[in-house]
């Protein structure tokens, strides 16, 4: 999995009316895009842009990253050390 920078939160809406959100990035975005085209959602809506490099967003991109290895089927030992 490569790294990708998160800097962006939106809004989700599904076809039934409910509502999610969703730390992402212009990539993950245009997919969402796609699928609310495909009528797969309802709605996705950018909230905020460029978010802020913080401590507890790197950790989460982090985290993120090990997720995907583990759904991947590579290691993801050092996941209990670090979270």
């Amino acid at each position: 999995m490569a790294y990708e920078q998160l800097d962006l939160i939106e809004e989700v809406t599904r076809n039934d009316g409910s509502k999610y959100y969703e730390i992402s990035n212009i990539d993950q975005n245009g997919i969402a895009e796609l699928a609310v085209d495909r009528g797969l959602i309802k709605k996705v809506r950018i909230l905020q842009l460029n978010l802020a490099r913080t401590k507890a967003l790197q950790l989460y991109e982090e985290y993120m990253r090990m997720i995907g290895k583990i759904r991947s089927g590579l290691s993801g030992k050092n996941l209990k050390e670090k979270f």
